[in-house]
């Protein structure tokens, strides 16, 4: 597929363009749409729905797509709704896949259900919602691949942790139909990426406590890469070091 930018007098070799979105009708209706296009962007399909009643308010959706096969995954976030029906009330991750370059979907898969880490708008706090983040690696050999999806979570002690899941990225059933696809073995319970605790440069401290939000994966040159905020050593510039031998006041602390 050769791309032809006319206005620059440019042409360059291109492919497929994947882009999805999340359709909001209500605060408890929103669904997951995909289209693609193949002319680079001059024309696009027809916007194709996703997800199913099981995931009624979706939002935060991502693209991948496998650098090994060419498969295309969707992942996206459902809020949970009390008394839906069917039953949802909890916040959970949804993915689906396409072999056929984006014709067609697999049955959405409930990839885990979570507490998420999220906070609203205020005088001393920003918006953050748990949405997913997802990408497709390959190994070196370019004999297999994996998608990985990632996202913010509350741990056990209730602050904000970034864990990650993936799956093989396996081929399709013998019918080559998206409906007949199971897209199982994802790793269930995530891993967290950053569990250690984290070390202030100048005092040597660690730190446990604290939030981590808003992840953001890729895969480059061989490298899967996680970048997300990270507010475990946002509790202090420095540290008070009182002078200690050259304090004039004796006993230590009688005067100031």
């Amino acid at each position: 597929l050769t791309c032809n930018i006319q206005k620059f007098g440019r042409s360059f070799q291109g492919g497929a363009i994947f882009v999805a979105w999340a359709r909001i009708y209500s605060d408890t209706y929103a669904d997951i749409m995909f289209s693609r296009s193949l002319d680079c962007g001059e024309t696009w399909s027809a916007p194709l729905k996703v997800n199913d009643q099981k995931s009624q308010a979706s939002q935060g959706v991502a693209v991948s797509v496998d650098p090994r096969t060419g498969y295309v995954y969707v992942t996206w976030r459902r809020f949970g709704i009390a008394g839906a029906s069917p039953k949802q009330d909890e916040d959970a991750i949804f993915a689906v896949r396409s072999f056929s370059g984006g014709q067609k979907f697999t049955q959405p898969r409930l990839i885990t259900t979570f507490v998420p880490y999220e906070q609203g708008q205020g005088p001393l706090r920003f918006r953050t919602e748990a949405f997913p983040t997802m990408t497709s690696s390959v190994d070196a050999s370019g004999t297999r691949s994996w998608t990985h999806i990632a996202w913010a979570q509350r741990g056990a002690n209730g602050d904000g942790q970034i864990v990650m899941t993936h799956v093989v990225v396996s081929a399709p059933p013998k019918t080559y139909d998206e409906w007949n696809d199971p897209l199982d073995g994802w790793k269930i319970p995530a891993d967290p990426v950053d569990a250690a605790p984290i070390v202030d440069g100048a005092q040597g401290n660690a730190f446990t406590r604290g939030h981590q939000f808003m992840p953001a994966l890729t895969f480059t040159r061989g490298k899967l890469v996680l970048v997300y905020y990270d507010s475990r050593l946002d509790h202090t510039r420095t540290y008070h070091s009182p002078h200690q031998s050259q304090d004039p006041c004796s006993p230590v602390g009688t005067c100031w």
